[in-house]
């Protein structure tokens, strides 16, 4: 835990999470962005940083590992990201 687990090589998605949820939170504060489409380009987008971010990390720890490590979380994320746009409005 604490400091290993933020450098470890699951880090990024920490890191990742703090940056979708400030750009997602600037962006939903602008008017047009309560409608339910822009809403879920926002959800589908902050998804899209985490995923980012924890892909970008992980390829420090293993550069030839990064592509099946996505290919196993990529099911997982469109789930998750299509239930938590429905859920939003």
């Amino acid at each position: 835990g604490g400091a290993d687990a933020v450098m470890g090589p699951y880090g990024g998605f920490c890191f990742g999470f703090i940056a979708a949820a400030v750009f997602c939170g600037y962006i939903s504060e602008k008017e047009g962005f309560h409608n339910p489409i822009p809403a879920m380009m926002v959800w589908f987008l902050g998804h899209a940083l985490i995923i980012l971010f924890g892909m970008i990390w992980i390829y420090r720890f293993d550069p030839l590992g990064w592509k099946e490590k996505l290919q196993a979380i990529i099911p997982g994320a469109v789930i998750k990201s299509v239930f938590g746009a429905l859920f939003i409005q």
